[in-house]
This record gives C-alpha cells, sequence and structure tokens, in this order.
C-alpha cells in the first residue's frame, strides 16, 4: 500500500489519486457519494480547515489525531474522506 498522503480528501490505494485534497462541508454530499465507489470499509473524518502556512489543521487536536486516523484506514485497507467543516 503507498504511504499516506496529509492532504488526502479521499484517501485510500485507489482514491489517492483521484481525490487529493480535503473537501469543505459544502462539498460534503457529493464527496460522500464519491467514497461510496470506493473499497469498504469508509470512513469520514471531520477535521477544522487547514492553515495556509502548515497545511495542517488550525485545531491542535484535529493535527495531533490526523495522521493516526490517516495510518490506521491505511492499514487495514480503507478508505477515508476527510471534511474540512471551517475555522
Amino acid at each position: 500500500m503507498s504511504s499516506v498522503h496529509a492532504t488526502a480528501g479521499v484517501f485510500s490505494q485507489q482514491a489517492a489519486e483521484q481525490d487529493p485534497q480535503p473537501c469543505d462541508v459544502e462539498d460534503y454530499p457529493s464527496a460522500l457519494a464519491r467514497l461510496m465507489t470506493f473499497p469498504a470499509p469508509r470512513y469520514v473524518l471531520f477535521t477544522a480547515d487547514r492553515d495556509k502556512e502548515t497545511q495542517q489543521p488550525w485545531c491542535p487536536d484535529c493535527a495531533r489525531a490526523l495522521p493516526g486516523v490517516q495510518r490506521q484506514v491505511a492499514e487495514i485497507g480503507g478508505t477515508l474522506l476527510e471534511v474540512q467543516v471551517g475555522s
């Protein structure tokens, strides 16, 4: 399996090339529909928007949790949809 990308919106080995960025909450319905076309198990993670300088969620809790969630989903071969909910 390829490595986890910190900017994955929909992440799985197959999805990483097609959906490289987190989606905004306004795009959640269409992103969720796309998520359902990728391999199960599927997960949705709601995070704070990304800081423009660091490209990490501005929320410290989100920033700490994101790499672990991405790693766990990758290890089980699942698909993750990352949704940014705002500032």
